[in-house]
């Protein structure tokens, strides 16, 4: 993760669990042969959260909303979970002044990105944006090649 990131106002326990709840999210939809990516950086005055996925993704859909309460990837799923996940962890974000979206494609994977204000931006940091990866190395899953997200 990088370093220099300015501080965010908030309760660093919760901010914890929307980064945990996205991570395992995105372990549970990508398979033994995927790859989860998390990074952190800057973007003008608010630390940005972008945790990339392999797994199936979804289809675009004008109605779909994977933030809503009770929503799950789909219906016919074998994966544990009630649809609250992505509805409580879009709650937290909000309660700290921040946003969260998604990004997916069908069958190459998802992007979920937390936008949070940081309490002071760093003079280090610069203008625009600039970032650090990391990636994920967990049990069963494969290593990734290091580069950006």
């Amino acid at each position: 993760m990088q370093s220099d990131l300015p501080q965010i106002l908030g309760d660093p326990l919760t901010v914890e669990r929307v980064v945990a709840k996205l991570q395992h999210n995105a372990l549970k939809f990508t398979s033994e042969s995927g790859c989860v990516t998390l990074w952190t950086g800057t973007d003008n005055e608010a630390i940005v959260v972008p945790v990339e996925d392999t797994g199936p993704g979804v289809a675009a859909a004008p109605l779909f909303d994977p933030f809503k309460k009770f929503r799950r990837a789909t219906e016919n799923s074998y994966h544990e979970g009630m649809g609250f996940g992505l509805f409580i962890t879009k709650e937290l974000v909000e309660a700290h002044g921040g946003q969260i979206d998604v990004k997916s494609t069908l069958e190459q994977g998802n992007c979920f990105s937390v936008r949070l204000p940081s309490g002071s931006v760093l003079s280090t940091v610069g203008e625009g944006e600039s970032r650090a990866t990391t990636r994920m190395v967990m049990a069963g899953k494969n290593q990734c090649s290091e580069g950006g997200g």
